[in-house]
């Protein structure tokens, strides 16, 4: 079983937030996450999908997608990617 990744971010407000890190997606030359609070694993809604981006010296930022037009087309990507993984399964 694979070890959780829990990852730390911070709000707009300055709190910290903790996430589970789901699995990280490349659309368009740019990276996307996938996070649950860990706390309401069992809801969907509890999944959020964020930018991820590089910094100097190799670490992460996660940072929300502001704009509608590059927040439909990831979604529906991953929304893609969910169902192919699905219909394999079945």
């Amino acid at each position: 079983m694979a070890k959780e990744r829990i990852i730390e971010t911070v709000d707009e407000n300055g709190h910290n937030i903790s996430f589970k890190l789901l699995d990280i997606i490349p659309f368009e030359n740019k990276e996307y996450a996938l996070v649950q609070n860990p706390k309401v694993e069992d809801n969907d809604d509890s999944i959020v999908l964020m930018r991820l981006i590089s910094e100097e010296g190799g670490g992460y930022s996660f940072e929300t997608i502001d704009d509608d037009d590059e927040f439909e087309k990831v979604s529906e990507y991953v929304d893609e990617i969910i169902n192919a993984v699905d219909e394999d399964e079945e």
